[in-house]
């Protein structure tokens, strides 16, 4: 994990909570990629409350992400 500089998240399950933490504690870039109704409170709290942890929802990048 030493070699990554981002971390880039699909899903909102707060599971991974422990993980964004740690991986933040270790000043990585955290990108959070969730459908808004299904961002778990804590996922989106953590990304409310620190600068270099961004949450995209995936309907505003759909267009660009789905096989067509």
């Amino acid at each position: 994990m030493d070699t990554l500089d981002r971390i880039i998240l699909i899903s909102g399950d707060s599971d991974y909570l422990p993980l964004i933490e740690r991986m933040h504690n270790k000043s990585k870039q955290i990108i959070i990629i969730a459908f808004d109704k299904l961002l778990a409170w804590e996922l989106r709290t953590f990304t409310q409350n620190n600068k270099n942890c961004k949450y995209t929802k995936i309907e505003s990048i759909r267009g660009q992400i789905e096989l067509k």
